[in-house]
């Protein structure tokens, strides 16, 4: 069985089956970190972006500059995270660029601008919660109608650990998702 390290020199010199056994060796790492919990609702976009930097990470690399598992590690938990970044700022946008058009209800109301940015708020919202896993808008809709975490662990048939956690990323997500600091 050959090396990472021969396997990457073999990789750059151009071999196909080198670079197919990197692949393979390092699909755990570069599903692991394009799954994490803040990005679960866009993971295929994530993922790619995870095996452009590990390909790029495969030809970049140059022997004696430390471990190669470290140094693909790096390159694709950046990426991973530059793309989440790059969604959110689009996410962002998005949300900026509907207008008061966009909701003909607020036409009639004393003021608009509050109406408009109340109807930004809701849908920025919807959006941040869709983003959710099911496991975790249930939660956190189980927990808004004031259930105790006991209650849905009792009800989902999980721990009140598991409940905890879930919600614990729920939070995080929306957190990131509103970029809102601890």
């Amino acid at each position: 069985m050959q090396s990472i390290e021969e396997l990457v020199k073999e990789a750059q010199a151009g071999k196909e089956e080198a670079f197919g056994e990197l692949c393979r060796r390092f699909t755990g790492l570069v599903r692991s970190r394009a799954g994490q919990s803040f990005v679960r609702s866009i993971r295929e976009d994530m993922e790619g972006a995870a095996w452009l930097a590990f390909a790029k990470a495969v030809r970049e690399y140059r022997s004696g500059s430390g471990h190669f598992e470290g140094y693909a590690a790096q390159c694709v938990t950046y990426a991973v995270w530059n793309a989440f970044q790059k969604e959110c700022k689009c996410w962002q946008r998005q949300a900026g660029s509907l207008d008061a058009e966009d909701f003909p209800e607020a036409s009639g109301a004393e003021n608009v601008e509050e109406e408009v940015e109340k109807k930004l708020l809701e849908e920025k919202l919807r959006q941040t919660v869709d983003r959710l896993s099911a496991r975790q808008r249930q939660v956190v809709q189980e927990r808004l109608q004031g259930r105790t975490l006991q209650e849905i662990a009792k009800q989902m048939g999980v721990s009140h650990q598991a409940v905890s956690r879930l919600l614990a990323r729920a939070a995080e997500a929306m957190r990131c998702a509103w970029a809102v600091k601890k």
